[in-house]
């Protein structure tokens, strides 16, 4: 071992143990893996994880392929509703004047803001009177778009067959049931007492999971379901 100009002993320079290396090599490797897959479950679309409030329908199947009626009295299909979620409202959209919206549809409005862009909203008028859905929208303009079925009754029954036994689904409750189906056109929620006052807020909250919004008050987590 030789000195120094100063007299000090030298030493060689020490050598990192190869065990620390591999330590931190994976360690490296770990955390680039978890950035990656937050990068991937937070891209913007990704729908939240967050459990949804309604009863959910098992197996998520596809919804009937309804006919709708658009404001200016048009044929058209649920299937052209896709990238919006979907909220079906069985005769409580606007009762009693159709004219104006119904208060738990105003809440679900007011509590969606901005994306409510990305919600449908289709009433199905059993009573046979068919709603004015252009002076309706007009009174909740941050929905993006209010349409009827042409044939309310089957509607229900066909949207009720499809939920597989959910919660809120068996007989007698599709009349008043409310469901909500995705921007895959899968169905996914069911309401069996319909959007009321009561349920407004859970409804809404599970609108903005289907397309992608954390609702005020919720974490921030998200895993696309």
């Amino acid at each position: 071992m030789g000195s120094n100009l100063l007299g000090h002993a030298e030493h060689p320079p020490a050598r990192v143990s190869r065990g620390r290396v591999a330590a931190a090599a994976a360690l490296l490797v770990a955390l680039a893996v978890a950035w990656a897959g937050f990068s991937v479950l937070t891209r913007p679309g990704r729908v939240r994880a967050l459990p949804f409030r309604g009863s959910v329908v098992a197996g998520s199947p596809q919804a009937p392929d309804l006919e709708l009626i658009d404001e200016d009295g048009g044929a058209i299909r649920l299937s052209s509703l896709r990238g919006d979620a979907v909220l079906v409202m069985p005769e409580s959209v606007c009762p009693p004047r159709c004219d104006e919206a119904s208060p738990p549809l105003r809440l679900v409005h007011d509590l969606a803001g901005p994306w409510g862009r990305r919600i449908a909203v289709i009433d199905a008028p059993l009573g046979g009177t068919r709603p004015d859905l252009a002076r309706l929208h007009r009174n909740v303009p941050g929905l993006h778009a209010i349409v009827a079925t042409a044939n309310a009754p089957q509607a229900l029954r066909a949207l009720s067959a499809s939920t597989r036994g959910a919660p809120g689904a068996r007989d007698g409750a599709a009349d008043r049931a409310a469901y909500l189906i995705d921007p895959e056109g899968r169905l996914r929620v069911v309401y069996a007492a319909g959007v009321t006052l009561a349920t407004a807020t859970n409804v809404a909250h599970d609108l903005g999971i289907m397309v992608g919004q954390v609702f005020p008050g919720e974490p921030g987590s998200t895993v696309c379901l």
